[in-house]
């Protein structure tokens, strides 16, 4: 079933020599874990995984071709290209660091093709440029799993645990203690306003929720990996 699936995924997509990319919502095809490209790269790398079929790690490699073509070396980051945001920003990409879009997720992402196999200098430079990028801008704006710093705290624990890395484990762990504080004293209020979301993804529960995962990360799974 999985792999039908990957056909017709295929078979949706724009396709050249060098690049695989999907169109969406946006008149651009996109960069990051939730909406764009790496999301596309993990499914492919995880069927690869579970299949040994090569042709699959060939598809993720097209596919980040295209997700390195659009990355910003003067940003050290990838840009969010969605319709929306480059009519606020008056035509200019926005460039996010977060688990839905920019450094954070697609980190999390090369992170996840390095656990299924896929290991290469190309993932292994943009998983050391997202670590590098989320740890210069990645706590400064909201909590939250999604958009927030809570979300990108589990690039560095994530990283920690796969690579035994003891000291950005202990980096981690001090960023989530200096997050939660603060968070606390502003009653996790989300980003623009005076709200406060009870959901999981954009909200205190997935708060919480990786609360209990830093507390103890080898019996939490990881929700943004899909490790459940």
């Amino acid at each position: 079933m999985a792999e039908k699936i990957g056909g017709l995924l295929l078979r949706a997509a724009m396709q050249t020599d060098k690049f695989i990319r999907w169109s969406g919502h946006s008149k651009q095809p996109l960069a990051g874990l939730s909406h764009g490209a790496s999301g596309f790269a993990l499914a492919f790398g995880r069927l690869y995984h579970a299949t040994g079929t090569k042709r699959y790690k060939e598809v993720v490699k097209k596919i980040l071709n295209y997700e390195q073509y659009l990355f910003d070396p003067t940003r050290q980051n990838w840009p969010d290209l969605r319709d929306f945001i480059l009519e606020q920003e008056g035509g200019q990409p926005a460039f996010p660091t977060a688990w839905s879009h920019g450094a954070s997720g697609i980190g999390l992402a090369r992170l996840e093709l390095l656990k299924c196999g896929i290991r290469c200098q190309a993932v292994q430079n943009d998983l050391d440029i997202a670590l590098n990028t989320c740890l210069q801008e990645g706590f400064n704006d909201g909590y939250s799993l999604c958009f927030g710093r809570f979300g990108n705290l589990e690039l560095l624990l994530n990283y920690a645990d796969f690579t035994g890395n003891l000291a950005m484990k202990q980096r981690c762990l001090t960023l989530a203690d200096m997050q939660l504080k603060e968070g606390l004293d502003k009653q996790f209020l989300l980003q623009g306003g005076g709200l406060r979301s009870p959901g999981l993804m954009n909200g205190v529960t997935g708060i919480a929720y990786q609360c209990l995962r830093l507390h103890d990360s080898t019996q939490v799974p990881s929700l943004l990996t899909a490790a459940l």
